[in-house]
């Protein structure tokens, strides 16, 4: 499952979670659900998507996510 929030008002979109069960992770799931949220944030016209990094920091990393403290 992935979860993104719309900020229409502050300009964003938040990826709240991406989470796959155990028994398939590894598998790329992850990331295609992570895609998947990239392009339903680029089809509302959003320009930026923030998330926290937690375990996916790699994955995040690859699609394109910048560290910003």
């Amino acid at each position: 499952m992935s979860a993104v929030s719309h900020h229409k008002e502050q300009g964003f979109a938040f990826n709240e979670m991406t989470g796959v069960l155990k028994e398939y992770r590894r598998r790329g799931i992850a990331t295609a659900l992570k895609i998947l949220s990239i392009q339903f944030a680029a089809s509302l016209g959003v320009p930026t998507i923030h998330t926290f990094h937690a375990a996916a920091i790699a994955m995040n990393r690859r699609l394109g996510y910048t560290d910003r403290f």
